[in-house]
């Protein structure tokens, strides 16, 4: 569900993780005040939304969604002292430059704002393997998370690869409802870990990329 890398580091410099810590609780707020102001307004989000590759940039940006993201649905998963401080942490140590060299990252910007993002790594053992999928609160139901897929599924296509899977947790209903309506394939719950926090987790596979990027729809 989520790999960890041990570097955080911005063109290849070293810096403190905790450096980071201000910039993504702004970012946390400003999500929250476009949740508050903007949700609902559907078709014009997913309209004027662009998907394109991450850059270090947006890596800020990308960990206040998945921050966002985890710590309004996994109250019932992960302890609450590690939802604090510590998950903030793991995350600044997860998405750094590196990440970015080794996964196909995308993401969906809407006016400068980072609301989803999706990684996969491509030569994962047994296909290609989405390790995230997030979208911010206020872009749920617009159509981002469904775009963020199909756009994967078209660069995946374009590597020559014709398969993609993923496990989600099973406690996450939404997010299993959103991979059921995509077509995916599901297997019996197993074992994961979220950064060290074991969870049960159902795979999920597709084996049919054009249908999932919506080639000839």
């Amino acid at each position: 569900i989520s790999r960890v890398f041990p570097v955080f580091e911005k063109h290849g410099n070293m810096f403190p993780v905790w450096q980071q810590q201000g910039k993504i609780q702004r970012l946390c707020s400003q999500l929250g005040r476009l949740r508050s102001t903007d949700r609902g307004f559907g078709c014009p989000v997913a309209c004027m939304t662009t998907i394109c590759p991450a850059s270090p940039e947006d890596l800020p940006g990308i960990i206040a969604v998945q921050l966002e993201s985890w710590r309004r649905t996994y109250g019932e998963v992960l302890p609450t002292e590690y939802r604090g401080g510590p998950l903030s942490r793991d995350l600044a140590a997860t998405w750094t430059p590196d990440r970015l060299s080794t996964a196909l990252v995308l993401v969906a910007r809407h006016e400068g704002r980072v609301l989803g993002v999706a990684a996969t790594f491509p030569d994962a053992e047994g296909g290609p393997y989405l390790d995230n999928l997030h979208v911010a609160l206020a872009a749920e139901g617009t159509g981002v998370g469904q775009a963020l897929m199909r756009a994967t599924a078209k660069d995946l296509i374009k590597r020559g690869k014709g398969s993609l899977h993923l496990t989600v947790v099973e406690t996450n209903r939404r997010a299993v409802r959103f991979y059921e309506r995509l077509g995916g394939t599901f297997g019996a719950p197993i074992e994961d870990a979220m950064f060290g926090h074991k969870v049960q987790a159902l795979p999920v596979h597709w084996s049919d990329l054009p249908a999932l990027a919506g080639i000839g729809s």
